[in-house]
């Protein structure tokens, strides 16, 4: 499954590519339910932009521990060899500022504690607070249209289903829910 997806994200070949995208397209409706599942399902497929829409979708709810338990348990997955591939790419960094902002932006949800040090020395290892400024000119180029439509349908989705369950659980008095009991205009 792991090489299924990988590079899922990048262009290919149609044929494989049509594989690729359905099982990535199965997957997300399933996983979006939590929000760092999904989160890591897009880093594993190599969608680092659709992440980093994720990650920032993320923001306009109540952040609570179970989310943050998650984004600390993936950056501990992202220091694990499954995602080798991903830490070589930050050495890329040009190529990559989607990927830099995704990780960047996890850093910033996190609370300053082990977890935040570790993500924080692995973007600083790479450079990437000193090409800030670099990456915030040269923006990443949009995906092909059809793709770019089919990933916004998708943060739809996921926004939507994070909404329903962002009610659920308020409605039902529960409150450690993936992103929390509702969102920042609620509140």
């Amino acid at each position: 499954l792991r090489q299924t997806l990988k590079k899922y994200g990048t262009r290919e070949k149609k044929s494989s590519s049509k594989a690729k995208a359905s099982v990535f397209n199965t997957l997300y409706n399933t996983w979006c339910y939590d929000a760092v599942s999904t989160i890591a399902l897009c880093m594993l497929s190599g969608c680092y932009h659709h992440a980093s829409d994720v990650i920032y979708a993320i923001s306009n709810f109540e952040i609570t521990e179970m989310t943050l338990s998650g984004l600390d348990k993936l950056v501990q997955l992202i220091e694990s060899p499954v995602f080798s591939f991903l830490r070589l790419e930050l050495v890329q960094a040009d190529c990559n500022p989607s990927l830099i902002r995704s990780l960047a932006g996890i850093l910033m949800l996190l609370p300053q504690s082990d977890v935040f040090h570790l993500l924080r020395n692995r973007l600083e290892c790479v450079g990437v607070v000193r090409s800030a400024e670099r990456l915030d000119k040269s923006r990443d180029t949009p995906d092909s249209s059809a793709r770019a439509q089919e990933h916004q349908k998708m943060l739809d989705h996921f926004n939507e289903i994070q909404r329903k369950h962002a009610k659920d659980l308020t409605s039902s008095g529960s409150g450690s829910g993936s992103t929390g009991e509702g969102t920042k205009s609620d509140s």
